[in-house]
């Protein structure tokens, strides 16, 4: 009866690290979508500090503008150079391979689509110890994330 509990007992164990190795491997899926939200939240801010409104007076008569929208620097340049500083602070590149960012600026407003795909290699090392390295994880999840600067 004792090699039955002792049975029962590892099992409960590989049971018991599967479920902390998902949730991780959840929590960690989690952590980088909103890391790359991050980044590119603080593209389109940047991007779109570079646009502003002006106001013009439309005619002779007082009280009658007109507004425009009007670039006081290069709002494409600025998000892309905010998203490498950003994506280079937070480490991303250790998460994402093929991490990029696509600006467009419409409207008047800066628009950041940053994609690339997380990967975690420490779930392969993890699992091949769990399963005495017979097995391997590969855990791939391809992320896009667009954020447009004026709703943001």
């Amino acid at each position: 009866m004792a090699f039955g509990e002792v049975f029962k007992g590892l099992v409960y164990a590989t049971i018991g690290l599967l479920l902390l190795i998902f949730s991780m491997t959840l929590a960690a899926t989690g952590v980088g979508y909103f890391e790359l939200r991050r980044a590119a939240e603080a593209a389109a801010w940047s991007g779109q500090s570079q646009i502003e409104q002006d106001f013009t007076n439309s005619s002779e008569a007082q009280g009658y503008f007109s507004s425009g929208l009007q670039e006081t620097g290069d709002p494409v340049e600025t998000a892309e150079q905010q998203f490498q500083s950003s994506a280079q602070a937070e480490h991303l590149s250790n998460l994402f391979q093929g991490l990029q960012a696509q600006v467009t600026v419409q409207s008047g407003e800066v628009t950041v689509e940053a994609t690339g795909t997380l990967e975690l290699s420490w779930l392969s090392q993890a699992f091949q110890a769990i399963m005495g390295g017979n097995e391997s994880v590969n855990w791939q999840v391809p992320m896009r994330v667009t954020v447009t600067g004026g709703s943001v």
